[in-house]
């Protein structure tokens, strides 16, 4: 048997499932005396062809980097690949609201900047959730609703030299992709972990995830089955 430190249960989890409810869901608070480091957004799609699509955006506070678009390229033999509208997503600081019922991130500031100081041709983004829905715009890069896939689900990990709070949210969406109809699973995570250090410094990414793997199915009732499993936290759960 390993023996650990006093109170240090290195990088075994703590998993279960949670009510998504905004009211509950203050991101400003500190869980476990941990602060909010990092938010994702991330999700895949099929059109009536068969083709894959996938998107992945990142916040830090009010800022974000842009959005990864990536496609097959409208060939169903190829990989996914990086697109070019990633290059035409909106970054920097946006108008959040992270209080109410309602979570909300829109109107990307340096677009109100005059003309010449911000990439031309830079699409705005829209992104709000409740508890029963999720909307997601981002200019003519794609334009989605959906319905919220049931509990969230988090791990925590009472580590002494690496404590992590994960949570991830999932929704069912359906809506246009660079202008075909698509639908399909996005989820959006929470991590809360010390402040001043990048996830890839962390630990976890260099020395514990081998793969990250969620999933979502959408069955002909309208039920939904999703899960999480990741080595970061060796921990899988499922909700329905």
């Amino acid at each position: 048997m390993t023996i650990w430190k006093l109170g240090d249960f290195a990088t075994r989890p703590v998993v279960g499932a949670f009510e998504p409810e905004p009211d509950d869901m203050d991101l400003l608070a500190d869980k476990h005396g941990l602060g909010l480091q990092k938010s994702w957004l991330y999700g895949f799609f099929r059109d009536a062809e068969g083709l894959t699509y996938c998107i992945e955006r990142n916040f830090v506070g009010s800022l974000t980097s842009g959005l990864f678009v990536m496609t097959q390229d409208g060939d169903l033999s190829r990989e996914l690949n990086v697109h070019p509208d990633s290059g035409r997503s909106a970054r920097g600081e946006l108008r959040r609201t992270v209080e109410g019922k309602t979570r909300r991130w829109s109107d990307p500031v340096f677009q109100k900047l005059p003309a010449g100081c911000f990439p031309e041709g830079e699409q705005s983004m829209e992104l709000e959730f409740s508890r029963e829905k999720l909307v997601y715009n981002e200019g003519d890069i794609l334009a989605m609703e959906g319905v919220s896939a049931g509990l969230g689900m988090q791990f925590f990990i009472p580590s002494l030299d690496r404590p992590l709070l994960y949570t991830s949210t999932c929704f069912w969406m359906e809506g246009t992709f660079q202008g075909k109809k698509v639908s399909g699973p996005i989820w959006f995570d929470n991590s809360f972990w010390r402040h001043g250090l990048e996830w890839k410094e962390y630990g976890y990414f260099l020395d514990k995830q081998i793969m990250w793997h969620v999933f979502c199915n959408k069955f002909d009732d309208g039920s939904f089955e999703g899960g999480i499993s990741s080595p970061a936290a060796m921990a899988s759960h499922r909700v329905w």
